[in-house]
């Protein structure tokens, strides 16, 4: 990691907001966008030695981008998986449509994963159905144990990885 090495938040977005993505597109664009939803959007460039990631404003979506994508790049562990915890989850939880990457927050108590942000929570965001724009702007919800990344829904009784947000912090 450069000590010059920048992470914003704001500027970013899909369409005609993304002052960020302008600025970054003059330099040498590493990616624009990321897989798990909330976490973009995200762009990163190198400027001259510097690298700058550009992430949202929007609480949660900035977290996860931060700790799932950004702090990869700068500890140089790109390749690395990430340390998960297997647990069970306590409710379902449906999925928009495909193809995208969901981290869902959750909590973790007795080995359960209980879905951060779902309406029977204690961060009441969504009802049934997994809203990340609606999760993305949620500040409470940074306070969750950890994520679950994931293209399926939650089953209940069918175990889950957790990523554990005191490994990545």
């Amino acid at each position: 990691m450069n000590p010059a090495d920048t992470v914003t938040s704001g500027g970013t977005s899909v369409g005609a907001g993304d002052h960020m993505g302008r600025v970054l597109a003059d330099h040498k664009l590493l990616f624009s966008g990321v897989a798990p939803h909330p976490g973009w959007p995200l762009t990163t460039a190198m400027v001259d030695e510097t690298l700058v990631c550009a992430s949202s404003e929007q609480p949660l979506a900035a977290q996860t981008a931060a700790t799932l994508v950004v702090r990869p790049a700068f500890t140089s562990d790109v390749n690395a998986s990430l340390p998960t915890v297997r647990v069970d989850p306590t409710h379902w939880v449906e999925l928009p449509d495909p193809p995208f990457e969901y981290a869902i927050p959750a909590s973790i108590e007795d080995r359960q994963a209980s879905r951060l942000g779902h309406v029977d929570s204690s961060v009441p965001v969504y009802e049934e159905r997994f809203a990340s724009e609606r999760v993305a702007s949620s500040t409470r919800l940074t306070l969750a144990d950890g994520v679950v990344v994931t293209t399926e829904p939650f089953v209940r009784g069918d175990p889950v990885e957790i990523v554990p947000h005191e490994v990545v912090e």
